[in-house]
């Protein structure tokens, strides 16, 4: 359990991908927030698969290097966070999450990865995709 007086941040992440990856974020997602804590860095998930069901958060780990995760966190930490993953493209999203249904995934993954693809192209030019 968390104690009552640690400071939890929090940041809504719903319309970066509701503007970004719409086409590809599951339809039952209903939030998705990043949550600062002290020595941890993860998503909240909320999912909704039918309106007269409760809805069901999870909480993901994020396998990303570069997360800022102090043991006393600041609103500067989150918003690093935040700019991190929204700096993520769909293949790092099918890489840390499970916010797309699997077979968009899997179209996601075979684009990127076929022969003369998006993950070819970016080490060519010595992006770090990861």
């Amino acid at each position: 359990p968390i104690p009552t007086s640690t400071t939890i941040l929090t940041a809504d992440l719903l319309p970066h991908f509701t503007r970004y990856f719409s086409a590809y974020l599951d339809p039952n997602v209903i939030a998705i927030k990043i949550v600062q804590l002290p020595g941890i860095c993860y998503l909240e998930i909320i999912r909704q698969s039918k309106p007269d069901e409760p809805p069901i958060t999870s909480r993901e780990q994020i396998p990303l290097d570069g997360l800022v995760e102090p043991d006393q966190p600041t609103l500067d930490d989150l918003r690093a966070n935040e700019a991190h993953l929204k700096s993520c493209d769909a293949y790092d999203w099918i890489m840390i999450s499970d916010l797309f249904p699997e077979e968009t995934a899997y179209k996601i993954a075979d684009e990127w990865e076929r022969p003369g693809g998006k993950l070819e192209q970016a080490k060519e030019i010595g992006d770090d995709v990861f």
